[in-house]
């Protein structure tokens, strides 16, 4: 692959549309590798919108172990313009993605979060879904936009500038899930979640342009923006958001309008391995100084009694639940564990560790406590996996 990118690098001067393809085949990992490179500029009128006006690439790639084609990705699709020097100008842009490798979902265009007034992070609503290791699936979108540039008629000048688009992707998150809810998210791990899109914005006003003073004045303008985002199913997701801000005469007259909705139950993604419970269940572990008497035991203390059990409710069913110690342990500088034995008090809510000898003077120690969870199913008491990790709670000082 590395290969095809130096083999297809375009640094020359395109005048017309070039393209470029390499095939290759690794006979000893018997993976296939294809890449197109295409790039247009028709007299700086149609013309591709990456780098050196590129327009695009194409990759298919095949091995034992993964395939993927990717005819664009969200980041880098495969879009054209056209354009009337520096006037107006149409953009089109598209990608699909199918088998592994399928990179994250992308917020919506930065000209939507500024109509709407929303920070674009907060509407990226697959954040945590995208933290993520890339995974197998399907993925396409398309966006159109058309900007005016700064149209002058006399001492009039307007521009206008319009967008509409959309992304959906279906991905295999495997044991992912989500917090409250038992088994992976979506169906068997695949999970569906899409975005819609549409923009106007426009601004009419004077302009003036003397040898003493250049500026604009702006007598109306305004925009409105709508989004549309979902995710499903188990759990299913919709949020929708309008917005319309107008301003006339310089601010003389101005308004807006802010619209939200949200329907079903958003899914709040657990890390592989997260505890099932909305609550620490290790208090504290000390001593937590920086210098400690070598005569010093080291003690964690839980906010519930450990071993023991107790009834919880997950997805409106009742289950027994209790939790057990995973590891306790004190390491010295050297990453060597230092022999010691484990006392709990009757409660069963704090445990000691007595070493076997006085701990090394001048030394930087660490010491570890950990937890794990587990659920009684069918009269057995089972570890709780949580995306497709045991479940634990980790403390260290």
């Amino acid at each position: 692959q590395k290969t095809c990118e130096q083999l297809l690098d375009n640094q020359e001067s395109i005048n017309g549309m070039q393209a470029k393809m390499v095939l290759q085949y690794d006979f000893t990992n018997s993976a296939f590798h294809a890449q197109l490179d295409m790039a247009v500029n028709v007299e700086h009128v149609i013309y591709g919108t990456g780098s050196n006006y590129s327009a695009g690439r194409a990759v298919l790639h095949i091995d034992p172990n993964e395939w993927y084609l990717h005819v664009g990705t969200p980041t880098n699709p495969i879009a054209l313009a056209i354009g009337i020097e520096n006037l107006i100008s149409v953009n089109a842009s598209a990608y699909f993605m199918a088998g592994h490798n399928i990179p994250a979902a992308p917020a919506p265009p930065m000209q939507v979060a500024e109509l709407l007034k929303t920070d674009v992070d907060a509407l990226n609503y697959m954040r945590d879904f995208n933290a993520l290791n890339k995974g197998t699936g399907v993925a396409f979108g398309s966006q159109f936009s058309v900007d005016t540039g700064d149209l002058y008629f006399l001492i009039a000048y307007a521009r206008f500038q319009a967008g509409i688009g959309f992304d959906l992707m279906l991905k295999d998150y495997e044991q992912a899930q989500c917090a409250g809810r038992e088994g992976a998210v979506g169906i068997n791990g695949w999970y569906a979640n899409g975005q819609t899109y549409a923009y106007l914005s426009g601004e009419l006003g004077v302009g003036i342009n003397l040898f003493f003073i250049q500026a604009k004045f702006p007598i109306i303008k305004g925009g409105v923006a709508t989004l549309l985002q979902g995710m499903l199913p188990n759990p299913t997701w919709l949020y929708g958001q309008l917005g319309l801000n107008f301003d006339l005469l310089g601010g003389l007259v101005k308004g807006s309008l802010d619209f939200k909705f949200e329907v079903g139950e958003k899914c709040q993604l657990m890390s592989p391995g997260q505890s099932p419970l909305d609550m620490e269940v290790i208090s504290e572990i000390y001593p937590d100084v920086a210098e400690v008497d070598v005569f010093a035991v080291p003690q964690v203390a839980f906010n519930m009694p450990l071993n023991k059990a107790f009834e919880y409710k997950r997805d409106d069913k009742k289950t027994y639940m209790r939790i057990v110690l995973d590891k306790v342990e004190l390491i010295n500088q050297d990453n060597t564990s230092i022999p010691g034995k484990l006392t709990w008090n009757d409660a069963m809510d704090k445990v000691s560790f007595f070493s076997d000898d006085v701990l090394p003077p001048f030394s930087t120690l660490t010491f570890n406590a950990s937890i794990a969870f587990e659920e009684l199913n069918n009269g057995k008491w089972e570890k709780v996996i949580t995306s497709g990790q045991v479940s634990k709670e980790e403390r260290s000082v």
